[in-house]
C-alpha cells in the first residue's frame, strides 16, 4: 500500500507520464524525437528507471506534463469534468492507492471498527463529487434557459420551502436554522 506519491522523483513522473501514454496520449504526440527518446528508456529489474536512458527531451516532456496535473480540472456549468489522474485528485482529497489484495486488506484491517470514517463508493476515481441538483443542472442543459446556477438553487429551495404546507420551513426552525438564509 503507498500514499499517492506528489514528490517530484523521476520514477513517479515516469509513472504519470506512461499512464497517460497508455490512455491516448502517445496519440497526441508529434514529436519524432520524444518518440524516439520514450523508446530508449529503459527499467532495471526492480521496476524502478534506469535513468541514464532518460534523454533531457524526456524529463522536460515529464516535467511539462507533471505540470498540468497541478491545477484542478476545468470547472464549467455545462458538463461534468473528471479527475485526469490521481496526482490532479490529490490536490483536494487525502488518498490511500490500493493495488493489490494485500493493500486492501491492510486499509480494511486498519479501519474495520473506525466509527469516523466515510467511505464514498464510487466505481471511477477520475469523478468528480457532484450533487444531484449539479448534475441535473448540467445533463438537463439548464444553463441554456438563461437563468444562472445560484438563482435557479434560490428558486428551487423557495418552491421547497413552499411544498407540503411549508414543512421544510418548519423544519428549519425546530432545529434552530433560520429558513432564511
Amino acid at each position: 500500500m503507498k500514499e499517492v506519491d506528489t514528490s517530484s522523483n523521476l520514477n513517479s513522473r515516469i509513472k504519470l507520464f506512461a499512464d497517460w501514454l497508455n490512455n491516448g496520449g502517445v496519440k497526441t504526440i508529434w514529436s519524432n524525437h520524444l518518440l524516439e527518446d520514450l523508446i530508449k528508456v529503459k527499467f532495471r529489474a526492480d521496476g524502478t528507471v534506469d535513468e541514464s536512458t532518460v534523454s533531457s527531451v524526456v524529463r522536460a516532456s515529464l516535467l511539462a506534463y507533471e505540470g498540468t496535473q497541478w491545477t484542478p480540472p476545468h470547472s464549467s456549468i455545462e458538463l461534468m469534468t473528471e479527475y485526469q489522474t490521481t496526482l490532479q485528485k490529490a490536490l483536494f482529497f487525502e488518498q490511500i492507492m490500493i493495488d493489490t489484495k494485500e493493500d486492501f486488506d491492510s486499509i480494511y484491517e486498519q479501519h474495520k471498527n473506525s466509527e469516523s470514517t466515510l467511505y464514498r463508493g464510487v466505481t471511477e476515481a477520475k469523478w468528480r463529487i457532484y450533487s444531484s441538483l449539479q448534475r441535473y443542472w448540467i445533463n438537463e442543459k439548464l444553463y441554456e434557459n438563461g437563468t444562472d446556477y445560484k438563482t435557479f438553487i434560490e428558486k428551487t429551495i423557495s418552491n421547497a420551502k413552499k411544498q407540503n404546507g411549508g414543512i421544510l420551513e418548519k423544519f428549519f426552525k425546530k432545529n434552530g436554522i433560520s429558513p432564511r438564509e
